[in-house]
């Protein structure tokens, strides 16, 4: 913050909790649906801008763009429906495939949150299933 201004301007008023895990932060920052410090809303801006040029250069090359979400944090997987659902890329919620078939505290280290080999595992399962299920895994290789 000390070296942007504008970054300092888009964080004012936010003092994250110490001693928390970042997912915990993230947890208090996207909690509800409504507006965030300008900071985040403009995280949350430039994610859709990365999936439209993501979007571009999958059809420029022949396939199409899947969006995997590996946490569930109230609100922000709301507004990661929102713009998925806007450029209609599929999503697949990760988190709520661990919760619905698997312990999601078996996926990941307690300390940080990435993913041991249970979550990579559970992962590709879930994105294979999703392939399959949708016609990317027939005889004839789609792209």
């Amino acid at each position: 913050r000390a070296m942007s201004k504008d970054l300092d301007n888009g964080l004012r008023g936010w003092k994250p909790s110490r001693g928390k895990k970042p997912t915990d932060i993230l947890q208090d920052i996207f909690l509800g649906p409504g507006p965030l410090l300008p900071a985040f809303e403009a995280a949350v801006d430039l994610t859709k801008c990365a999936f439209v040029e993501w979007q571009k250069l999958a059809e420029q090359d022949g396939f199409k763009l899947l969006v995997a979400s590996a946490n569930n944090v109230a609100g922000q997987i709301e507004r990661l429906k929102a713009i998925t659902g806007e450029l209609e890329l599929p999503l697949i919620d990760l988190h709520q495939e661990f919760v619905e078939h698997h312990d999601p505290a078996l996926a990941q280290f307690k300390s940080d949150g990435h993913w041991l080999p249970n979550g990579h595992r559970w992962a590709a399962a879930a994105v294979a299933k999703y392939l399959a299920d949708n016609g990317y895994l027939g005889s004839k290789p789609q792209r």
